[in-house]
């Protein structure tokens, strides 16, 4: 019988040419990643970035989305109407879908 272990990291979440470089190194380790999406953290670069490296590593990807509380990191919760939350979901993972998909993922 063989076993097999999706071992997952949450990536995009630093800034910068070393943060996307740090990023490269992790996924040289794992097999599926979930990418920040703009809420807590990340960007339109920071998810192209990253989303180029999950394809050049083969890593599967997955959205990372968050309350859109950069401030915080995320970490506070906020008192949303479902009808906001819904759209703040919806652009975010939108947002990582239309970059992947434009990508060739």
């Amino acid at each position: 019988m063989f076993m097999q272990i999706d071992l997952n990291a949450d990536l995009g979440e630093l800034n910068g040419d070393h943060g996307r470089q740090l990023d490269r190194e992790i996924m040289a380790s794992v097999t599926s990643c979930n990418i920040a999406c703009g809420g807590h953290a990340g960007d339109k670069y920071t998810m192209e970035e990253t989303v180029k490296g999950a394809l050049d590593a083969k890593v599967l990807i997955g959205a990372h989305p968050a309350f859109p509380d950069r401030e915080n990191f995320g970490r506070l919760d906020m008192d949303m109407t479902r009808v906001d939350l819904a759209a703040s979901l919806e652009k975010q993972v939108g947002g990582l879908v239309d970059i992947t998909s434009a990508l060739g993922g």
